[in-house]
């Protein structure tokens, strides 16, 4: 019975708060200094005052390439002749976390972003026994829209080795001498 009892006055005391809480607490609010007004509906709201938006930076930038992609895929037969365009080797370098980062993002999108156009020259190697051409990787291109490279540093592009079957990163070493000057640092 005392149960009972405990169980009944714990039940009463709980409502009584809630509706204490729900009867008393606005008043005590507006009473203790709070400045909530009612408003009136029929009264068009104030537009809020513009903010101020400060000058942005020219959105063009020469470096961000993170996220971005690219459809670009050159000839390297064309490039070998060219004294300013050299492969280069994407491998995992860097003495600090941040450059290693950074070597491994670009790493990575080197290895995996070509995957689907070196799916497509392994498929026509079985098929007919020969590597495509420059040609038929632009034709590739261009009939799968959705294929993407992921991009680059500025001064790095993809080429096809038409001889060898695979994507390979070129890099322009005078983009790249011109963006360092520009940045009055050294780029790797």
């Amino acid at each position: 019975m005392a149960n009972c009892i405990t169980r009944f006055n714990m039940s009463a005391l709980c409502s009584w708060r809630r509706g204490f809480g729900i009867a008393i607490g606005p008043a005590v609010l507006c009473g203790i200094g709070c400045d909530i007004k009612p408003s009136n509906l029929n009264e068009p709201a104030e537009p809020a005052p513009a903010a101020a938006v400060p000058d942005q930076p020219d959105k063009k930038d020469d470096v961000a390439v993170i996220h971005k992609t690219t459809r670009e895929i050159l000839d390297l037969a064309e490039l070998q002749d060219d004294p300013n365009w050299a492969v280069v080797d994407t491998g995992v370098t860097g003495g600090d976390p941040l450059t290693q980062a950074q070597s491994v993002y670009f790493h990575a999108a080197a290895t995996l972003s070509p995957i689907p156009i070196q799916q497509f020259v392994q498929q026509q190697r079985a098929l007919e026994g020969t590597t495509p051409t420059y040609e038929e990787v632009q034709q590739f291109m261009e009939q799968n829209p959705g294929v993407t490279l992921r991009q680059q540093k500025p001064w790095q592009k993809y080429a096809y080795d038409a001889e060898n079957g695979t994507i390979v990163v070129v890099e322009d070493k005078a983009e790249k001498q011109r963006i360092s000057e520009k940045a009055g640092v050294e780029l790797d």
